[in-house]
């Protein structure tokens, strides 16, 4: 009988403590949870304040990465622009050049057409004499050897 009733005690015990462990309400939750409260929600306050400052920063990163992509594209759309007109005035300047050259040629040729047209003329002008001496040579003799 003293097996039973100790037992009983220890039954009744542990259900009792089982039914106070399963009571959230009890008064020392309470009062556990009255000074542990402001220190979670300061917890929680100050981990919704870093992940938004953390968001902040991200955003500011990627607006940052996106003005310097902005800038970069900027700089090689000027860039290509530059050397697109680089490309237009050096081939303008050799155009300029090959038609200078091309003029100079000209002028050459005709100077070189003006000096051959000179000495075909003089060298005619020369046969010319030449032949008139030896016509002279010719009737002088003619008129020797009558």
């Amino acid at each position: 009988m003293k097996k039973l009733l100790v037992l009983t005690i220890l039954m009744a015990m542990t259900i009792g403590l089982q039914a106070q462990a399963e009571e959230p309400d009890t008064y020392s939750g309470q009062l556990i949870q009255k000074y542990t409260q402001k220190i979670t929600d300061t917890e929680k306050e100050m981990r919704q304040r870093h992940e938004a400052r953390e968001k902040a920063i991200q955003e500011q990163r990627e607006k940052q990465n996106a003005a310097i992509e902005n800038k970069l594209k900027q700089i090689e759309e000027q860039k290509k622009q530059r050397e697109e007109a680089n490309a237009k005035k050096i081939q303008e300047i050799e155009k300029q050049r090959q038609e200078q050259r091309d003029a100079m040629n000209k002028k050459v040729e005709e100077f070189n057409n003006q000096i051959e047209a000179a000495k075909k003329q003089r060298e005619d002008a020369s046969k010319a004499r030449q032949q008139k001496i030896e016509r002279k040579k010719q009737l002088w003799n003619e008129l020797i050897s009558e």
